[in-house]
C-alpha cells in the first residue's frame, strides 16, 4: 500500500512539473525577442502606442515576424490558461515582463487539484508545490544542467531566446482566416495555422529524438487584434496517443509587471521526487 501511494505521488508530481513547464513555456512562447539590460519590472506603456495598427490579413510569410514585433513592443502581458493533459484538467494564470534580456515570468498553475507556483528569473526556473518539495520551499532548476528536469528544460529551449518560439510559426505552411471574434471586449481576427512538426522542432531546437515524437502537423487557432497582438492561442496535440488541449488568453499588454527570485534561503535544488531535482 505504501509503495502504491509513493508511486502515485511520483506520478502526480511529474504531472505537476510537466503542467507547470507547459504553462511557463506557453508564456515564453508568446514572447518576442527582448533586448536591453535585465530588469525586474516592465515600464508602463500602452499597446496602442507600442505598435502600429494593422488590419492587413496575416500570411504564412509574415505571421511570426508581426506577432513577435507587436508583443515585444508591448513589453509585458498577463495570461490565463485552461486545458487538459492526459485526461487531467489544467489551468493557470500569470504575468510576463519582456523588458530585460530574458523574460521574467510569475505564474500559478493547477492540475489534478494541486497548485504549482512558477517563477522564471534570469533564465532560472523556480517551482513551488507540496507535491514537489515539502516544507514550502522553492525548487530551483537550472536549464543548463546536464541531467534531471533541468536538462529536459534545456532541451525544450527553456534557456534560449524566447523569440524562437514565435519564429517557429514563421514555418507555417498554411494560415487560413477563420472570421472575427470578440475576446474580453477586444475585436480579433481568427486564423487556423498549420506548422509541420519537423519544422517546428528544428526551429525550437528540439533534440532529434524529441522532435520525432511531434505529430506530422501542428494545428493552432490564433486570435490577433488590430495591433497584431496575440489575444488567444489554442492547440490540440497528440503524442503517443496522449492528447493535450490548451487555450491561452493574453491581456494587459504594457502594464507594470514586477517579478523577483525567491530568497536564497527559501530555495533548494533537491526534490523529494527522484528525477525532478534541479
Amino acid at each position: 500500500m505504501r509503495h502504491d501511494q509513493t508511486h502515485a505521488r511520483r506520478r502526480l508530481a511529474r504531472a505537476l512539473g510537466g503542467a507547470t513547464l507547459a504553462v511557463a513555456l506557453t508564456a515564453t512562447a508568446a514572447c518576442g525577442g527582448s533586448g536591453g539590460d535585465s530588469t525586474s519590472s516592465a515600464s508602463s506603456s500602452s499597446s496602442s502606442s507600442g505598435s502600429s495598427s494593422s488590419s492587413e490579413p496575416l500570411t504564412k510569410s509574415d505571421l511570426g515576424d508581426r506577432l513577435s514585433s507587436a508583443i515585444d513592443k508591448a513589453g509585458s502581458f498577463t495570461f490565463t490558461l485552461q486545458g487538459t493533459a492526459a485526461g487531467q484538467a489544467t489551468k493557470g494564470e500569470g504575468k510576463v515582463d519582456l523588458s530585460g534580456s530574458t523574460p521574467l515570468v510569475d505564474s500559478t498553475s493547477t492540475v489534478a487539484g494541486q497548485e504549482v507556483q512558477t517563477r522564471i528569473v534570469d533564465g532560472v526556473y523556480y517551482l513551488k508545490s507540496a507535491a514537489l518539495v515539502p516544507g514550502g520551499k522553492w525548487l530551483k532548476i537550472d536549464p543548463k544542467a546536464k541531467s534531471g528536469i533541468g536538462a529536459l528544460l534545456g532541451q525544450l529551449g527553456g534557456n534560449s531566446d524566447p523569440s524562437q518560439q514565435l519564429k517557429a510559426l514563421s514555418k507555417a505552411t498554411s494560415v487560413t482566416p477563420k472570421g472575427t471574434e470578440e475576446i474580453d471586449g477586444t475585436a480579433t481576427r481568427a486564423y487556423e495555422v498549420e506548422v509541420p512538426g519537423a519544422a517546428y522542432g528544428a526551429a525550437i531546437g528540439f533534440p532529434e529524438t524529441l522532435a520525432k515524437e511531434l505529430p506530422d502537423t501542428l494545428t493552432y487557432t490564433v486570435n490577433v487584434d488590430d495591433d497584431d497582438l496575440l489575444r488567444r492561442l489554442e492547440s490540440s496535440i497528440a503524442v503517443r496517443n496522449v492528447k493535450t488541449e490548451t487555450s491561452v488568453t493574453f491581456s494587459d499588454f504594457g502594464d507594470d509587471v514586477s517579478v523577483s527570485a525567491p530568497p536564497a534561503g527559501q530555495t533548494t535544488t533537491k526534490s523529494s521526487v527522484p528525477g525532478l531535482s534541479g
